[in-house]
This record gives structure tokens, C-alpha cells and sequence, in this order.
């Protein structure tokens, strides 16, 4: 909480639902169109020439050309309230 009151108060904090993101190793689980959604967000190891490719948004059913063992993966949070 901010001091003053100046940005949240605690019961609106309290009520805050929280989601925790955890990036997945391919390896351990290939994501679904179905149930993570048309895109995810996508780590890769790469070399020193493409390291401003590293992290990236893909089309979900792109990810299967990806290296298992150099991957991982979450899905996108949902968009903002407004």
C-alpha cells in the first residue's frame, strides 16, 4: 500500500486475484491452441547474433519447430479491464 492512501487501499488489495506465470520447458509440455491459446509467449536460447530474438510472441502451433531443449513457453495474461 502506497502511503497517504494515495493509490490502493488494502481491501482492494485484499481483493486482487494474483495469477502466477511460470515459464514450461517444451521438453515437459507442448502448449494447445485449445488450452493456452492461439499465441504464447516463448524463451529461447539462442546465439550471440540473435539475442534480441530471445524472447517473442508465436502463433501456438509454431512452436513445435522449436529445439525442446532450449525452450520454454507461457501463455499471454489476459487483456486489461478497462
Amino acid at each position: 500500500m502506497i502511503a497517504n492512501g494515495s493509490a490502493m487501499n488494502s481491501k482492494a488489495i485484499l481483493n486482487t486475484k494474483f495469477s502466477i506465470m511460470k515459464w514450461i520447458k517444451l521438453k515437459d509440455r507442448k502448449p494447445s491452441c485449445d488450452i493456452d491459446g492461439e499465441k504464447i509467449l516463448v524463451y529461447r536460447i539462442m546465439n550471440e547474433s540473435q539475442a534480441s530474438m530471445a524472447i517473442s510472441i508465436l502463433d501456438t502451433k509454431m512452436i513445435k519447430y522449436s529445439n525442446e531443449d532450449e525452450t520454454w513457453w507461457m501463455t499471454l495474461p489476459n487483456e486489461p479491464r478497462t
